[in-house]
């Protein structure tokens, strides 16, 4: 095999590895509930999380693509996620998510670059 095209093959692997990392972190809710909430991800995985497990601040991004980042509180060992962020569309079940994340944290509207690091 050529060394141009292994080279190649081994940059296609990590592009779409890198994809999938982040497209199983990114997500829609499904359900909202006392304890907290699911969302299934773009790669079609569930998860819930508990509120408790979540950070006291979270981010709210209204464009160019609506979403919320919440932060975990504590991550456990060798866990790269951290963060993820929940994609908003316009349904009834994304206005009660949204509602419950302002009841429960203080939400901090994004809406420069800089307004990033005030977590």
């Amino acid at each position: 095999m050529d060394i141009d095209l292994l080279i190649w093959l081994g940059g296609l692997v990590f592009v779409l590895a890198g994809w999938f990392y982040v497209a199983s972190e990114w997500g829609s809710v499904d359900s909202v509930v006392e304890d907290g909430f699911s969302f299934r991800s773009f790669v079609m995985t569930r998860r819930f999380v508990r509120w408790e497990t979540l950070s006291d601040t979270v981010q709210e991004f209204r464009s160019p693509l609506p979403r919320v980042i919440l932060r975990r509180r504590d991550q456990g060992f060798l866990q790269l996620h951290r963060s993820f962020p929940i994609v908003l569309r316009n349904r009834n079940i994304d206005r009660t998510f949204l509602e419950a994340i302002r009841e429960r944290f203080r939400v901090i509207l994004v809406e420069n670059t800089i307004d990033m690091r005030k977590w």
